[in-house]
């Protein structure tokens, strides 16, 4: 990709939202990290990893475009107060922003592992879990002749939220394939729901 971009004079957006929860590996490298010619616009938050209260993300431009930024929005206001983010840079500085990354890794893991085990003995083979050991959800490709829609439906009426993927596919390269996938996150689940919200999947989808 970045021979790509740099043979195309393109940009790369990278939005890495949620890379730093990896649980069974040594974290991924970003594409900005590797880039050695100035062309990933690197996008972040800091909602995942911290509060989705906060309401702040970032954003690391390639050197060339930064005077273009500063012209384009010199007259710009931020939303975030200046207090926050100073608030947010000691929290940085201090080391307590990495100790709460690797706080929450943990409690992460635990919840990450219980579905994924947890899906394996009530689903078997009916399932396909995409996206394991890292981020804070899951797709799940379900054995099914059902779109995506419908299978979202069925567990809307059995009280388990889980999301269309449909808005995500470009296009359709297979036409004759249906869309049987669905979007599940996790992260804020006790593991009492967590094992409840499977089972009822479970009976919505495959005993309808």
């Amino acid at each position: 990709m970045l021979k790509w971009a740099t043979e195309k004079n393109v940009y790369i957006i990278e939005d890495d939202y949620d890379s730093e929860f990896r649980y069974n590996s040594a974290p991924i490298p970003s594409i900005q990290a590797i880039d050695t010619n100035d062309c990933v616009i690197y996008l972040g938050t800091f909602s995942k990893p911290f509060s989705a209260n906060v309401r702040m993300s970032y954003i690391v431009l390639p050197e060339i475009l930064l005077h273009r930024y500063h012209e384009r929005f010199k007259y710009h206001t931020s939303r975030v107060s200046i207090l926050q983010q100073q608030v947010m840079q000691k929290f940085i500085e201090s080391g307590e922003y990495e100790r709460n990354i690797r706080k929450l890794n943990t409690v992460y893991q635990k919840k990450h592992d219980l579905f994924i085990k947890t899906v394996n003995e009530v689903f078997f083979d009916k399932v396909t879990i995409i996206g394991k050991n890292a981020g804070l959800f899951f797709l799940l490709e379900v054995d099914l002749p059902y779109s995506s829609g419908k299978l979202v439906s069925l567990a809307r009426e059995f009280g388990v939220g889980v999301y269309d993927t449909d808005e995500f596919w470009m296009e359709n390269t297979n036409p004759g394939k249906i869309n049987n996938t669905v979007f599940v996150s996790y992260t804020s689940l006790s593991d009492e729901d967590i094992v409840k919200g499977i089972h009822l999947l479970y009976k919505a989808w495959f005993y309808n």
